[in-house]
This record gives C-alpha cells, structure tokens and sequence, in this order.
C-alpha cells in the first residue's frame, strides 16, 4: 500500500497551494515530456507518470475535440491523484 499522500491531500493539509498545482499543470502543458516538478521546495513530481497513469487525463489529451479546459482540467485531476515524493534535506526522495 502506498502511504504518501495525494497532492490533493498535501493541498488540503495547506502543505501545498494552489498556485503550486496550477504551476505543476502549466509545466506539463509546456512540455508533456517534463518528468521533474518540485512542489513546495520539499515534494516532487512526475507530471508525465501522473498523466500516463490516469485514463481520463491519457483519453482527453488524445482527443482532438477536447477542449483546451477540458485538458488542462483533466492534468489537474492527474496531478491531484498522484502521490509526489517528500525529498530529504540532501535531496534524497522517500
């Protein structure tokens, strides 16, 4: 079982804000190759691995008649559900 919270979870605890996921999202749009996002200075992402592991975000960024907002809507939910790394003072993940 996974025990690293959500980021959806860490944005509820206030460990995250907002503008952080909204960064994260933007940084996938730019460049669906990127596989590094930190968050907070202290998490870390893959924004790539979040969307590939979530059918809806994958489906709707395959469709071309998917709306701009639906797309960025559906990164979001991805990155919401996915489960950042804690880095440690070194920069080692846990």
């Amino acid at each position: 079982m996974d025990t690293n919270p959500t980021t959806g979870d860490l944005l509820k605890q206030g460990l995250l804000t907002d503008a952080e996921v909204d960064a994260a999202v933007e940084t996938f749009m730019a460049d669906r190759k990127a596989t590094l996002y930190v968050m907070g200075s202290v998490y870390q992402l893959n924004p790539q691995a979040a969307v590939k592991a979530h059918a809806f975000a994958r489906d709707n960024l395959r469709n071309p008649e998917a709306s701009p907002g639906l797309k960025r809507a559906a990164v979001r939910k991805a990155i919401l559900e996915a489960r950042p790394e804690k880095q440690s003072a070194a920069g080692a993940t846990s």
